[in-house]
């Protein structure tokens, strides 16, 4: 009997009648999937036959008259512009039940619930990979309308809800897209949106992503350059692996926000791999046009934080202490012991240590010989005929400077222990500054990971 009842309510069957199924329905333990009338006389009357099709009649035309009622509410609010989050709650408020949309990929792209975090959302997750008494109905773009819990003798109902309000989601999205906004306003749209990623939740973020024109699933990469003409190489370069999106420029710098299908799966080349390859034949002086890359946002809500990533390197690049026609975030052999300085960036506890390593070497080091060679002689391994050809000075000039800078520094350069601490402390003050979105959002509730 349970077999038959699923089956049935697989093909949305409303409910059954059953003549003398008392022990089997008992068996069920109230758990059948639909309503279920046990009949228990000998037999179905003609009269009792035209009775119970007399009311499924007029429960068709309840269902019939609430299904246009509630696609006449939902359509009105669609013709008037109401995004995909209004319509939801629109919906909500006329039926009680909570609503999820999904991509095709299952990822929920809006719900009625009121989330507030991150942990709501992940309940809706668990209640759709569960589907306990939920109603799903499918988009012609390839995801999902879902409703639920809904009780076994709601199901009809259930489904002509489902019905209308998935007709309402497609005119939802299909309105952002011709609002979308076109050119140098999408440039600028793409850049606040970038900017407020981090202060989203990730249904919020999936959402604006297709309203900007991006595939919510997709991962990403912000790019940077000081040449507009580097940055179209960049397009034609990663063309044949995802789409290059313009953005209004990040800390003035041109930018591109590079929509790439492969690097979550890995299925194809890291966007790292192929952006260095671009620079290969070019100069490795770094006197040429370079391309500051982000590490890989694997959803849209991570884009500030990409963005982030990309204005760290292009620092970098800007201040000398990279080489390269091309450098990406995620990339060690690129950006050196930078990458592990990155989550100290700005951070009062690197800016302590470099001041207890340093002492008053900064202070008294006005234009920065003095640091500029005690980084030499660190990066020569301690050799000082090495670092002498590296700084293009005598010797003699050489020895004074080490002297100089073993009295005003808190190590001893003659210990090689405290040699690390002194290429740290050269590395943290040589830092760039964060940039100014950064700092606009970092009054934010949301700590930065």
């Amino acid at each position: 009997m349970r077999t038959l009842l699923a089956d049935l309510a697989r093909q949305r069957v409303a409910a059954v009648v059953v003549q003398e199924g008392s022990e089997r329905l008992t068996a069920l333990g109230g758990t059948a999937p639909m309503p279920v009338l046990d009949w228990r006389n000998d037999a179905i009357s003609v009269e009792t036959e035209s009775e119970l099709n007399r009311l499924l009649t007029e429960r068709r035309n309840e269902l019939y008259r609430f299904g246009t009622e509630l696609g006449r509410l939902l359509s009105s609010a669609t013709a008037s512009g109401a995004g995909l989050d209004q319509v939801l709650e629109l919906a909500f408020q006329e039926i009680s039940v909570p609503i999820a949309v999904t991509d095709r990929t299952g990822i929920v792209l809006a719900s009625s619930r009121d989330a507030n975090d991150v942990a709501q959302e992940s309940e809706v997750h668990r209640q759709i990979a569960t589907r306990p008494n939920l109603i799903s109905y499918p988009l012609r773009a390839g995801g999902r309308v879902w409703l639920g819990p809904v009780g076994p003798d709601r199901q009809a109902w259930g489904r002509v809800a489902a019905d209308r309000l998935a007709g309402a989601v497609e005119s939802a999205l299909m309105g952002a897209t011709w609002l979308r906004p076109r050119g140098l306003d999408r440039a600028e749209a793409l850049q606040r949106f970038i900017f407020g990623a981090v202060r989203k939740l990730p249904s919020e973020a999936r959402i604006q992503a297709v309203t900007l024109g991006l595939d919510p699933n997709a991962t990403f990469r912000v790019a940077l350059s000081p040449s507009a003409d580097r940055l179209q190489e960049l397009q034609r370069g990663l063309a044949p692996f995802g789409q290059a999106h313009e953005v209004a420029g990040i800390e003035s710098h041109a930018a591109v926000l590079i929509e790439l299908k492969n690097d979550r799966a890995g299925g194809a080349p890291g966007a790292a791999g192929r952006v260095a390859r671009l620079g290969e034949t070019k100069s490795r002086a770094g006197d040429g046009p370079w391309i500051a890359i982000s590490g890989m946002a694997a959803d849209s809500f991570e884009l500030t934080e990409a963005a982030r990533q990309a204005v760290y390197v292009a620092g970098l690049f800007k201040g000398g202490l990279i080489q390269g026609a091309t450098a990406s975030f995620d990339q060690t052999a690129d950006i050196g012991g930078f990458r592990l300085l990155y989550r100290l960036w700005d951070s009062p506890l690197l800016a302590t240590f470099a001041a207890d390593v340093l002492g008053d070497l900064v202070a008294n080091d006005r234009y920065g010989v003095l640091r500029e060679t005690l980084l030499h002689f660190l990066e020569s391994g301690g050799s000082r005929v090495e670092t002498a050809e590296r700084a293009a000075i005598h010797r003699n000039t050489l020895a004074y400077r080490l002297r100089r800078i073993s009295e005003l520094a808190n190590f001893d350069l003659a210990v090689p222990a405290d040699r690390l601490s002194l290429h740290l402390a050269l590395l943290a003050i040589a830092m760039p500054p964060t940039p100014a979105f950064d700092r606009v959002h970092a009054s934010g509730d949301q700590a930065r990971p």
